[in-house]
């Protein structure tokens, strides 16, 4: 029996694009995003059930306005990285609702679209693009796996590089721990993606890349794995939408797609 629960939202709380959401220990945070092109905002909203409803309720804000940045847990609280001019890592502690930034160095600058993910307690951090000499028209994407090492009682960072691999170097991908390996999914490069290297497995360990082909048939009704998301549901993931506009020739939205957990595929190749 399904049953409709009302949602009470703030007049404070409005609309925005590239936000980032997370939960932690069942609390669940949306945070940063922007209402403008290239203002980030410095807001987090906290969802949570309040008796017989749902509300958002807002927290203390980020140090800073990001847009297009990354997050991932880390202990009890939140990581978060880039979408700013300032801190590139800032750390949230859910308890003390404090944000707390992180110094140290990285070879690279206002890096955007980046993700972060949590492999058993190691965070890593790939993919994304960052712009050439302070120059909007020229960017680099990033190829490269950084391992992330947090020292939260010295408030430092220290990136150390993992491997390197021309097919990481993505932008409105996504990324998925399966347990063992990381799954790669979609995204743009300098390359067109197809059928045989939208999806990538990496083994962090073996420090290896193979591809994940799809089917004829999966690959004609999910033509585009672009800005898409992974909901992870009882060892059950679903690839969610997505998709691309141009506003010359119109936009192509992606589908719903599962993703076997555990499941071997039909073949791997090596790229």
């Amino acid at each position: 029996m399904s049953c409709v629960h009302p949602v009470h939202t703030p007049s404070t709380f409005k609309a925005r694009v590239s936000a980032a959401s997370i939960t932690v220990n069942n609390r669940a945070f949306l945070i940063g995003g922007r209402r403008v092109p290239g203002m980030g905002i410095d807001e987090v909203w906290e969802f949570l059930q309040n008796g017989e409803r749902y509300e958002w309720r807002q927290r203390n804000p980020m140090n800073e306005g990001r847009v297009k940045h990354t997050v991932t847990q880390y202990e009890d609280g939140v990581l978060v990285y880039g979408g700013s001019d300032g801190n590139q890592f800032s750390w949230y502690d859910i308890k003390s609702d404090e944000w707390i930034a992180l110094d140290g160095h990285s070879e690279f600058h206002g890096l955007e679209s980046a993700k972060l993910i949590n492999c058993n307690n190691d965070i890593f951090l790939l993919g994304g693009k960052y712009h050439i000499c302070d120059s909007e028209s020229r960017f680099e994407f990033n190829s490269t796996v950084y391992r992330v090492e947090i020292d939260l009682r010295c408030r430092s960072f220290r990136l150390e590089s993992v491997m390197k691999h021309e097919t990481l170097a993505r932008y409105g991908f996504c990324v998925f721990w399966t347990g063992s390996q990381v799954l790669l999914i979609g995204g743009v490069g300098k390359k067109l993606y197809n059928q045989n290297d939208t999806i990538v497995e990496l083994d962090l360990k073996k420090r290896t890349v193979r591809s994940v082909p799809l089917d004829d048939k999966t690959w004609e009704q999910n033509p585009i794995i672009i800005g898409s998301d992974v909901v992870s549901v009882d060892k059950q993931a679903w690839l969610v939408c997505g998709g691309a506009v141009c506003y010359g020739f119109g936009s192509v939205w992606g589908k719903i797609m599962g993703i076997g957990i555990g499941a071997e595929p039909t073949k791997r190749l090596e790229v």
